[in-house]
């Protein structure tokens, strides 16, 4: 069976409200019940690497063994579970248990190749007790809530034993409507809960590995392949996009996370946004436009609100710091408070994850779960019907790539015409130039196969927006010192380093002309 459910952390200043709407949020009394459970996995984690957990768990005095897999919806699990009786002793494992059902015959052919059952040990166990009450919607739908509160257990033996804490609380489709649990995640995300991604599976084996953070969820961004329809393009799109949003955006909201969580999730948002307005070039309402548009552009929002932690980073790490602080040091100017702290600053460790928990970021990721089902369901009825109408999907495909074909040609020669400028832009103005190379490459990538052709200028466009990039940082820079120049203590410092910043603005504009001026020229004739 598929597994519809979000899950939410609770802070604690939440939990007595939390549990107020449980006690009064259906008829009839909650059920409360203590899951005691073990995970299975291999020393070196390929189940879960591969997104599968394993688990024995006795719920009352009952064992059952649950298999889950990931479902491409970003809220759907596959899930099989087998009843195994009652007992104190916790049964044996057996894959068997799971034949037959998608998930267990991948599961089965995963550990064959590891070498067989005898690879797989129980790594962490899990001691939660579970209150749930179900609701019933206006529209019929029946929905689960499960207040979960217990702990994740590690380690052999009372000196190694490890544990964390869970407070979370679930929200389970039983039958009906998807849209159920996102209206009622909508409500709840509204109230200080927020989205977490993390299963109690992997922040189990976080502990048992003695580890503070998940891995970096990796930006991803699939071509859009050839004979596609605007729906299929947008399913491709979010299912590429969602992954590093919620994974990062989850890790960094639990208040552990290391720099490259955040780039990631940044790329994922720009990466989302260019998709997005490329596929709301057609205005004739195939795809839900203004919708596209308005997710697009609370994505941006959210990018902008981030940027502040990666400004932290990339001042620590910008290229002429070293040369600045070295040059300081041989003329006597005491730079301390001209040195930005490093990533991880107390600063950015409260406002990042009270950013990621506030209601624009948490409805945005809604939005994006919900639009994904939505189209996931067009392009599985357009394939159905596509069986009978060969020649709409065609004609859908057709009109895909003009589109893209038309955006692409405009957005170069806008990025063609502001190069060429380049040295006469604003601070401002340059900036908002390399945020349209960025989006430019993206749909470069994007629609190279629909249109079978390899992106144009790529090498140069990028260096053109990495150069763009050093300079947008030497203007945050440039005006921190500023900002340092009526502080007393700071004057000197802060004269010195903006003379120093100046001097070097000038030498990367002027290096840009040659390389500029080729760039307008090739993007131009890619344009004729």
């Amino acid at each position: 069976m598929h597994e519809i459910e979000l899950r939410y952390q609770i802070p604690a200043e939440q939990l007595e409200a939390v549990r107020g709407w449980m006690a009064g949020a259906g008829p009839g009394r909650p059920h409360a019940e203590r899951l005691q459970a073990a995970y299975f996995d291999t020393p070196d984690r390929d189940l879960a690497r591969a997104g599968f957990a394993l688990r024995l768990r006795r719920e009352g005095r009952r064992w059952v063994q649950t298999l889950k897999g990931a479902a491409p919806d970003g809220m759907s699990r596959l899930e099989h579970n087998v009843a195994l009786g009652q007992g104190a002793a916790m049964p044996a494992l057996r894959l068997d248990r799971h034949a037959g059902h998608p998930a267990g015959e991948a599961l089965r052919a995963l550990v064959q190749r590891l070498g067989g059952e005898q690879a797989l040990q129980c790594l962490f166990r899990t001691d939660i007790r579970r209150q749930t009450r179900e609701l019933q919607t206006a529209s019929g739908d029946r929905v689960e809530l499960a207040l979960d509160q217990g702990r994740l257990l590690a380690g052999d033996g009372a000196a190694d034993r490890r544990e964390t804490a869970v407070c979370e609380l679930e929200i389970e489709l039983k039958s009906g409507r998807p849209q159920a649990v996102l209206e009622l995640a909508r409500e709840w995300s509204g109230r200080g809960l927020w989205l977490e991604q993390r299963t109690k599976a992997l922040r189990g084996d976080l502990l048992a590995r003695q580890q503070a953070h998940a891995a970096v969820e990796p930006a991803v961004l699939s071509p859009w392949p050839r004979g596609c329809g605007p729906w299929g393009a947008l399913a491709l799109l979010l299912r590429d996009a969602l992954g590093p949003v919620l994974a990062n955006a989850s890790q960094i909201a639990s208040a552990a996370w290391v720099p490259e969580h955040l780039h990631q999730l940044r790329v994922g948002l720009r990466q989302l946004r260019s998709g997005l307005r490329l596929l709301a070039q057609r205005p004739d309402g195939v795809l839900p436009r203004e919708r596209l548009l308005a997710l697009a552009g609370a994505a941006a929002a959210l990018g902008r609100a981030l940027s502040a932690g990666r400004d932290v980073d990339a001042q620590a790490a910008a290229p002429w710091r070293a040369r600045l602080q070295a040059l300081a040091a041989e003329l006597g100017v005491g730079m301390d408070g001209g040195v930005p702290c490093a990533a991880g600053s107390v600063a950015a460790t409260a406002t990042l994850p009270a950013l990621l928990h506030g209601v624009p970021a948490q409805h945005l990721m809604l939005d994006l779960l919900a639009l994904l089902g939505e189209a996931l369901a067009h392009e599985g009825d357009a394939v159905a019907d596509g069986e009978a109408s060969p020649d709409r999907r065609k004609q859908a495909a057709r009109d895909l790539r003009q589109d893209c074909a038309a955006a692409l040609a405009r957005w170069t020669r806008a990025v063609a015409r502001r190069a060429r400028a380049v040295d006469r832009l604003e601070a401002g103005a340059r900036h908002e130039l390399r945020k349209r190379i960025k989006r430019l490459r993206h749909a470069q990538a994007y629609a190279a196969d629909l249109l079978r052709e390899r992106p144009r200028a790529t090498k140069r466009l990028a260096e053109l927006q990495r150069a763009l990039g050093e300079l947008n940082d030497l203007e945050l820079a440039l005006g921190s010192a500023r900002a340092r120049l009526d502080h007393d203590g700071e004057a000197r410092a802060a004269a010195f380093e903006l003379g120093f910043l100046a001097q070097e603005r000038q030498h990367r504009l002027a290096a840009l002309d040659g390389p500029l001026d080729a760039l307008a020229r090739r993007l131009d004739a890619a344009t004729r």
